[in-house]
């Protein structure tokens, strides 16, 4: 038993290594496509948190004009002329800030996270388990120009 245990041992460690070795990328060509998709995926991780937040905003905001419509509206006398013109400007508020939020904002922050699910996805397909070779690396970063 032990005399074939060996052998499959032997055999595997010498499949593994140049597995192993596919893993590393050494072509300064290729590191430095690897880091420029990096960048991409970073970039767009970015822009996703600046709609993230735009759109969390214009939420906040539809909910406050919401908020202050119900609190308002019990108290509305609508023999005040007054009162009744604020209340009015006050709904006149609400349809714009409900636009902004589900034409603008939440559009463009799926979109966002389409663009970054696809640079992250292109990154994970093209480097993903891969290891960069540290001379390539230090040559590739050396001069790094990324198309945008």
């Amino acid at each position: 038993m032990r005399s074939i245990v060996v052998p499959v041992a032997i055999a595997l460690m010498a499949m593994a290594a140049p597995a192993a070795a596919q893993n590393v990328l050494v072509s300064p060509e290729a590191v430095r496509d690897c880091l420029c998709l990096r960048q991409a995926v970073d970039f767009q991780n970015a822009q996703m948190s600046v709609a993230r937040g735009a759109m969390q905003a214009a939420e906040a905001e539809l909910t406050r004009i919401r908020t202050e419509i119900e609190r308002r509206r019990p108290l509305v006398d609508p023999a005040d002329a007054n009162a009744l013109a604020e209340f009015t400007t006050l709904l006149a508020q609400e349809e714009p800030a409900r636009r902004a939020l589900n034409d603008e904002k939440i559009p463009d922050y799926n979109a966002a996270v389409a663009a970054y699910s696809a640079a992250a996805d292109k990154y994970n397909k093209q480097c993903g388990g891969k290891s960069l070779d540290p001379a390539a690396r230090a040559e590739a970063e050396a001069n790094l120009v990324c198309p945008r």
